[in-house]
């Protein structure tokens, strides 16, 4: 979204209260992963998932190698975002959602991840599953 991290995610890592939808869930993740808040992450991951692990220490590694990997910001603080491509409903509790992420990695080089993931209802809240993650190095367009 046009808004910034307060009017956007910040409620969402810091109250605990639930995104009303996927698209919104997506980009909270975004977010924690531009903040480094591995918290938000595991919390906000469904115990279906096959990210999902009792073994909390090693995921948060996982996550903040992840955060550590790339830069989601520019050099003056700005964060590059995500684009929503697509947002699919295959029932009430299942979702679709494909995005492009963009981040900077090594020597600031542009990195464009495009995902399709699938996002589930459970509880009436929103949670990531899975997705299939397409990388591409290069130019942003």
């Amino acid at each position: 979204s046009n808004l910034g991290y307060d009017k956007c995610c910040a409620r969402f890592h810091q109250t605990g209260a639930a995104p009303e939808d996927p698209v919104d869930l997506i980009r909270a993740r975004y977010s924690a992963y531009a903040y480094r808040l591995p918290g938000y992450i595991m919390r906000s991951t469904s115990r279906k998932s096959p990210d999902w692990t009792v073994n909390q220490a090693a995921w948060i590694e996982d996550i903040v190698d992840f955060c550590d990997s790339y830069r989601f910001k520019r050099p003056g603080g700005q964060v590059l975002g995500l684009e929503l491509e697509e947002c699919t409903y295959s029932s009430p509790e299942v979702c679709y959602v494909q995005f492009k992420a963009k981040m900077l990695g090594p020597g600031y080089r542009p990195v464009e991840l495009v995902e399709r993931s699938r996002v589930l209802r459970e509880n009436g809240r929103w949670f990531y599953e899975k997705g299939t993650l397409l990388e591409y190095q290069g130019d942003l367009v």
